[in-house]
């Protein structure tokens, strides 16, 4: 959670579940307690239980929120599973 003059910007919920065919992740951002002003929080990926490169591939980038902005997000491309049939062995 980071502590702005432009309010306290953070994740809605502790954490967040994601199917592993959905093809993306969006993981929502909230700006509470003030929204006045512009403001941006740099993001970056860190692997936990899922493996960059394997499951999603990660990144690094920044979120801008304009004047009156509370909500925004992260938006990660999970690799697509690929899987073979019997006959294709």
């Amino acid at each position: 959670m980071i502590v702005t003059e432009a309010g306290i910007i953070g994740f809605p919920k502790p954490n967040y579940v994601f199917k592993e065919n959905d093809g993306y992740a969006v993981v929502p951002v909230h700006r509470t307690i003030g929204m006045d002003g512009h403001v941006s929080v740099t993001w970056f990926t860190r692997d936990i239980t899922g493996i960059d490169k394997k499951h999603y591939i990660g990144g690094r980038g920044v979120i801008e929120f304009g004047d009156g902005e509370v909500w925004s997000c992260a938006i990660l491309q999970q690799m697509e599973l690929l899987t073979c049939s019997r006959a294709d062995a």
